[in-house]
């Protein structure tokens, strides 16, 4: 019941028809004709089911199950780099828990709603492994997909750059450059941007978490507070506690309500998908060189 109350009082807040489709037509007419909080609308007409179903509702609309609608926005590449890369065994990430862990410890009100996992197809030109990180990413992606009904893949563009560069000398000897390849992610700065500003516009969350410690990301934060003061942001940067020569974004803690660092291998390994994930077709098994 727990959870049909929850999406219920998503339907009051968001007025989503895919899920009033599911309600008795007379209850379905007046949450959608009204699009205002129920208690504007009254229950006149409602009779048996209909009735009890108002009652619960407008229970809800008042606030008394009060629920901290929240979205996560996760730096895939950030979360990689800054903490799983070192820790093999703990790649086969389990999304949807390690942020709704994270979220209930702070706040256990958290009613986590929804996760964006920003990511782009890696090129095997830069990778030890060549094909097999190519695949091992595709894998993982697609088990994320198939475990967690919450989560949403957003893709940028991934690249290989050739430029030269002085060598890191003391001093710097302008007389003389490198050729090196160097990878570069494009457009995930800017889609978690979009994303968060269009969610906070809509009014479908009252808390955004961003899993990054991107500078970047500080302008967006500051215009949403400006533009919706009552959002609660929550930052935690990607930084393993065995990892000490990173720190936080001071502009993105400056701009956050609550912080979260470091995180500890043992909530990464609590938080794993199961090594063999069913679906309609073959099953989806982790990669043996995350084993």
């Amino acid at each position: 019941m727990a959870r049909i109350c929850t999406d219920l009082h998503l339907v009051t807040k968001t007025v989503k028809i895919k899920w009033c489709r599911h309600l008795n037509s007379v209850v379905f007419g007046y949450i959608i004709s009204a699009n205002r909080p129920l208690n504007e609308v009254g229950n006149n007409g409602l009779r048996g089911d209909n009735a009890a179903l108002w009652a619960v509702l407008s229970f809800l609309e008042h606030g008394k199950f009060h629920s901290l609608r929240t979205i996560a926005y996760i730096d895939g590449f950030n979360l990689y780099f800054g903490c799983l890369k070192q820790v093999p065994h703990c790649r086969w990430l389990d999304v949807e828990s390690f942020v709704r862990t994270l979220c209930k410890e702070q706040d256990p009100q958290t009613n986590l709603v929804n996760i964006k996992y920003f990511t782009a197809p890696i090129k095997t030109g830069l990778s030890p492994r060549g094909h097999e990180s190519s695949k091992a990413q595709h894998t993982y992606i697609r088990a994320l997909v198939a475990h967690c009904p919450i989560i949403q893949i957003i893709e940028g563009k991934y690249f290989i750059v050739s430029g030269s560069y002085y060598g890191d000398t003391k001093p710097v000897d302008f007389r003389k450059k490198y050729k090196v390849l160097r990878p570069e992610e494009k457009q995930t700065d800017v889609n978690i941007a979009l994303h968060m500003l269009s969610d906070a516009t809509d009014g479908i969350c009252d808390q955004q978490v961003l899993f990054s410690n991107d500078s970047d990301c500080a302008p967006i934060l500051s215009t949403i507070r400006q533009r919706h003061p009552n959002m609660r942001f929550g930052v935690v940067p990607p930084f393993l506690k065995t990892k000490t020569d990173r720190h936080p974004s001071r502009e993105l803690i400056d701009l956050s309500d609550w912080s979260r660092k470091p995180i500890s291998e043992s909530i990464l390994l609590d938080c794993q998908l199961p090594e063999r994930i069913p679906t309609r077709k073959k099953p989806i098994l982790k990669p043996v060189h995350w084993q």
